[in-house]
This record gives structure tokens, C-alpha cells and sequence, in this order.
């Protein structure tokens, strides 16, 4: 899956609650000699977000809002 993922173009793979499949992931990518986005460096220069400043926002007090009112 993670090969077909890169390969259709997608800049990350995500592997979550699974270690065993994160590992293999790895070594994928290990072995297959993959490179990098070249869009990388492009996503690393993007600014640190400012967590203080996002939590107290407008949106982030409704979002969390709404998600109260599901439970």
C-alpha cells in the first residue's frame, strides 16, 4: 500500500497503531532505495505553528465546541 501510495504521487505514507507495519514500511523504503518528495523542502520551510495563538482562535473554540456536543 505504501508503495502504491508513493507512486500515485502522495508526498507522506501514514502508519498508525501498527508497529510491526511501520517497521515494514521502513524497511521498504530502505531497500527500495525511494527518495524523497521533491516537494520536501518546500514543506519544510512552512512556518511553526504557534499553538498558544491556535487554541485560543475562534475556530479551534467552536471546532472543539461541536466535537463536545457529539459525546
Amino acid at each position: 500500500k505504501a508503495r502504491c501510495a508513493l507512486q500515485a504521487g502522495c508526498d507522506m505514507v501514514l502508519v498508525c497503531n501498527d508497529r510491526e507495519g511501520a517497521l515494514e514500511v521502513l524497511e521498504y523504503l530502505e531497500s527500495s532505495q525511494t527518495s524523497p518528495s521533491s516537494r520536501l523542502p518546500t514543506m519544510s520551510r512552512k512556518a511553526t505553528v504557534d499553538w498558544g495563538n491556535l487554541v485560543e482562535s475562534d475556530r479551534w473554540q467552536r471546532t472543539k465546541r461541536k466535537l463536545a456536543n457529539l459525546t
